[in-house]
């Protein structure tokens, strides 16, 4: 249900100053200079000796503490020093020990389910990487806030689950999504991932279906059979801003957030806003089920409604620039959603393309939202 987790925790300059010379061995001054000088070069990297020293002081603690990575950031914006964490949280699904001594190791790619087992691996193990950071750097009181997990921002947040679909359809289902979404809360689609992808994206969030083992191949990773047949949807909270509303809204904690019942309401919510729960038809047996359940005045507007979809390509092309009202339009999708139907067909093209009847799916692709619930 999660993929990966930003979080921040904020530092006063003398916990900061504190840490540096307890870590990396050098003085007051030293520490105070350097904290300096990041402030003034915020916005660009630099390559002092002890920007080397820190490197290497948090490259010690990726592996030990589970971490894609751990580093500073100077915000001349606010003023503030924070530690910034990324978690990648497969790294926190437990292994039995029978698991462990048959060497059955977490399936690679499989998300963190939120459960309170691996909620409270996760919180315990930011615990531990702060005291072992600041043991010695900060009195009790300041190390017991720092440590606490929900004093912490969550930065960006992934909720993600894999869909699986036969590996072959993959390109065909992520054709029909593209054809179906609709961009709603000023997300927009962006058509550069068009072939690869359906993305939408706004300032502060983003939505996004892909071909997992296409990504994975692209970027060198192993275990590469594991994502054949994966369609990785994602709601990536991007924002601190956002993330903080999150918490407002439904007065949650950062361990609330992580919960698996949580997490699932957030990827259905989404899927419900943008994109189609009902399966994929072929023309033809879309027009023979709406014919069989609706009256013949009504059957024939729902099939020309569709018909029009088809025509402009993709819903959103028609809803942009539609002929019919607004209420019309959408009283349509919705009448369509009630009887399980997309409202973007499979093109006949398509379906000899992909050869659906060999996957013996008759005129149907089932719409793997379903998984999800």
């Amino acid at each position: 249900m999660i993929d990966t987790m930003t979080i921040a925790t904020k530092l006063t300059p003398i916990q900061c100053m504190s840490l540096l010379q307890d870590k990396i061995g050098i003085s007051e001054d030293e520490a105070l200079s350097y904290i300096a000088y990041k402030f003034r070069t915020s916005s660009s990297p630099t390559y002092s000796s002890i920007d080397r020293k820190i490197r290497a002081l948090f490259e010690s603690y990726k592996a030990q503490f589970k971490l894609e990575y751990i580093r500073f950031c100077f915000s001349k914006k606010t003023g503030s020093i924070y530690l910034i964490i990324k978690f990648h949280l497969i790294d926190f699904v437990p292994i039995s020990f029978e698991d462990f001594i048959n060497d059955k190791f977490p399936i690679p790619y499989q998300l963190f389910s939120g459960n309170e087992e691996e909620v409270s691996s996760l919180v315990n193990t930011y615990c531990t990487l702060i005291m072992n950071l600041f043991f010695n750097s900060c009195p009790w009181d300041e190390l017991e806030l720092l440590r606490d997990f929900n004093n912490a921002s969550i930065w960006r947040i992934d909720y993600s689950f894999n869909l699986k679909v036969p590996e072959n359809l993959v390109s065909l289902y992520l054709h029909q999504f593209n054809g179906s979404v609709i961009e709603k809360n000023r997300l927009k689609k962006r058509t550069r991932f068009k072939y690869d992808s359906v993305y939408l994206k706004n300032q502060s969030l983003a939505v996004s279906i892909y071909d997992k083992h296409k990504e994975c191949l692209a970027k060198n990773r192993p275990d590469l059979d594991y994502t054949k047949g994966i369609l990785r949807y994602e709601v990536r909270f991007l924002k601190a801003r956002l993330v903080k509303s999150l918490k407002n809204k439904y007065g949650f904690t950062n361990r609330e957030l992580l919960q698996h019942d949580f997490a699932q309401s957030i990827l259905l919510n989404y899927w419900l806003l943008l994109l189609p729960t009902g399966d994929f038809y072929k023309g033809t047996a879309a027009n023979k089920r709406i014919r069989s359940e609706l009256p013949v005045r009504q059957a024939n507007k729902l099939i020309r409604f569709q018909k029009y979809l088809q025509d402009k390509h993709s819903v959103n092309t028609a809803r942009k620039g539609s002929t019919y009202t607004t209420k019309t339009f959408d009283t349509n999708l919705k009448t369509l959603n009630d009887m399980s139907i997309a409202p973007f067909l499979v093109p006949i093209n398509k379906s000899k393309e992909y050869g659906i009847s060999k996957y013996r799916l008759g005129s149907v692709l089932p719409n793997p939202y379903k998984q999800i619930a």
